[in-house]
């Protein structure tokens, strides 16, 4: 803008040049106000100036958004330094631009609406045990304010493709090589996520040591999430099988150690009937049974049926009874 109200100013003064030397009018050409080229060439000039200067004080003003800084640029040239959010006061010759400082998300996933690349993005990594899966990872990031102007003048606007994705990548595979597959799982993850952070951050660190007279971290990463892990099908098949089979080893161990309270259950039960039965039989005498034969013997023979009594008759003297109704 600031380039087009000096054009502008420029036209202005041109034709103001023009018409002061331009050739002089006849009387009839005076008279007419259609061929006064000054009078015209003035009130152009003026326009001009006048329009040219509202760019200009236009242009002195920048609005920064929130969530972005401003980085000031002369003619080309990256300042060094920063202009925060909020309407700023500038030099009209300057440009801004804004570089945005919010923290930001970056996801590499294998859904294909998910994420900056559309598509399978998810990362192929290769475990411990040389096993090779893709999985999702999310990683929060944002812009230091202080050295947006570095990066800017070094990097460009398109930092996330230039150094967060290629540095998340390698590093996301270099932090899962420490694990074998069996180990992916909840109870591992922030170990896994703490050492993909840790080979992401170094591979961060790598890329800035080709500036060497550069010091500080323009990049600040939250964490490195992994998201999602995605075995292939011939191991998501075995891992299937494997928890059947600890489903069923399980089963059997809980069947095994049933039958075997059951048997000690049933052992205590007869070693009890056994216990009783000897307790039980050494309190038996040939003389009580006789007793006791001679007491069923009176009640029965006060019980109002028919039967037959013999006194005597029977095995040891015991008395034998016959039903009177029997034939």
């Amino acid at each position: 803008m600031f380039v087009f109200a000096v054009i502008l100013l420029l036209i202005a003064v041109t034709i103001g040049i023009v018409s002061r030397f331009a050739h002089p009018l006849t009387e009839n050409q005076r008279r007419d106000e259609r061929f006064d080229i000054r009078k015209w060439s003035g009130i152009s000039s003026a326009a001009l100036v006048g329009l040219a200067a509202l760019i200009t004080v236009l242009n002195c003003w920048v609005i920064v958004p929130n969530g972005s800084v401003g980085v000031p640029v002369v003619f080309g040239d990256v300042q060094h330094t920063y202009i925060p959010a909020g309407l700023r006061l500038k030099a009209p010759w300057m440009d801004v631009t804004m570089m945005n400082v919010q923290t930001q998300t970056y996801t590499m996933s294998s859904t294909p609406a998910e994420g900056k690349v559309q598509g399978d993005d998810a990362i192929q990594i290769m475990t411990k045990d040389q096993l090779v899966i893709p999985i999702d990872v999310s990683i929060p990031h944002r812009l230091s304010p202080e050295l947006a102007w570095w990066v800017l003048k070094n990097i460009g606007q398109d930092y996330e493709n230039v150094v967060i994705r290629p540095s998340a990548q390698t590093g996301v595979r270099e932090g899962f090589a420490r694990f074998n597959f069996d180990e992916l799982n909840d109870k591992n993850r922030e170990v896994i996520s703490a050492a993909m952070y840790e080979m992401t951050m170094a591979r961060i660190q790598s890329y800035l040591a080709d500036y060497p007279n550069f010091k500080g971290h323009p990049f600040i990463v939250a964490q490195v999430m992994m998201r999602h892990v995605e075995p292939p099908a011939k191991v998501k098949i075995a891992i299937e099988d494997k928890q059947e089979a600890e489903q069923q080893m399980k089963k059997m161990f809980f069947t095994v150690q049933r039958e075997s309270l059951e048997a000690k259950r049933k052992a205590v039960e007869a070693q009890g009937i056994a216990e009783f039965q000897r307790i039980v039989t050494a309190g038996i005498s040939e003389p009580l049974l006789k007793w006791k034969g001679i007491e069923a013997t009176e009640k029965l023979a006060a019980s109002p049926n028919s039967k037959v009594v013999i006194i005597g008759g029977g095995r040891d003297g015991l008395p034998i009874i016959l039903n009177g109704d029997s034939k």
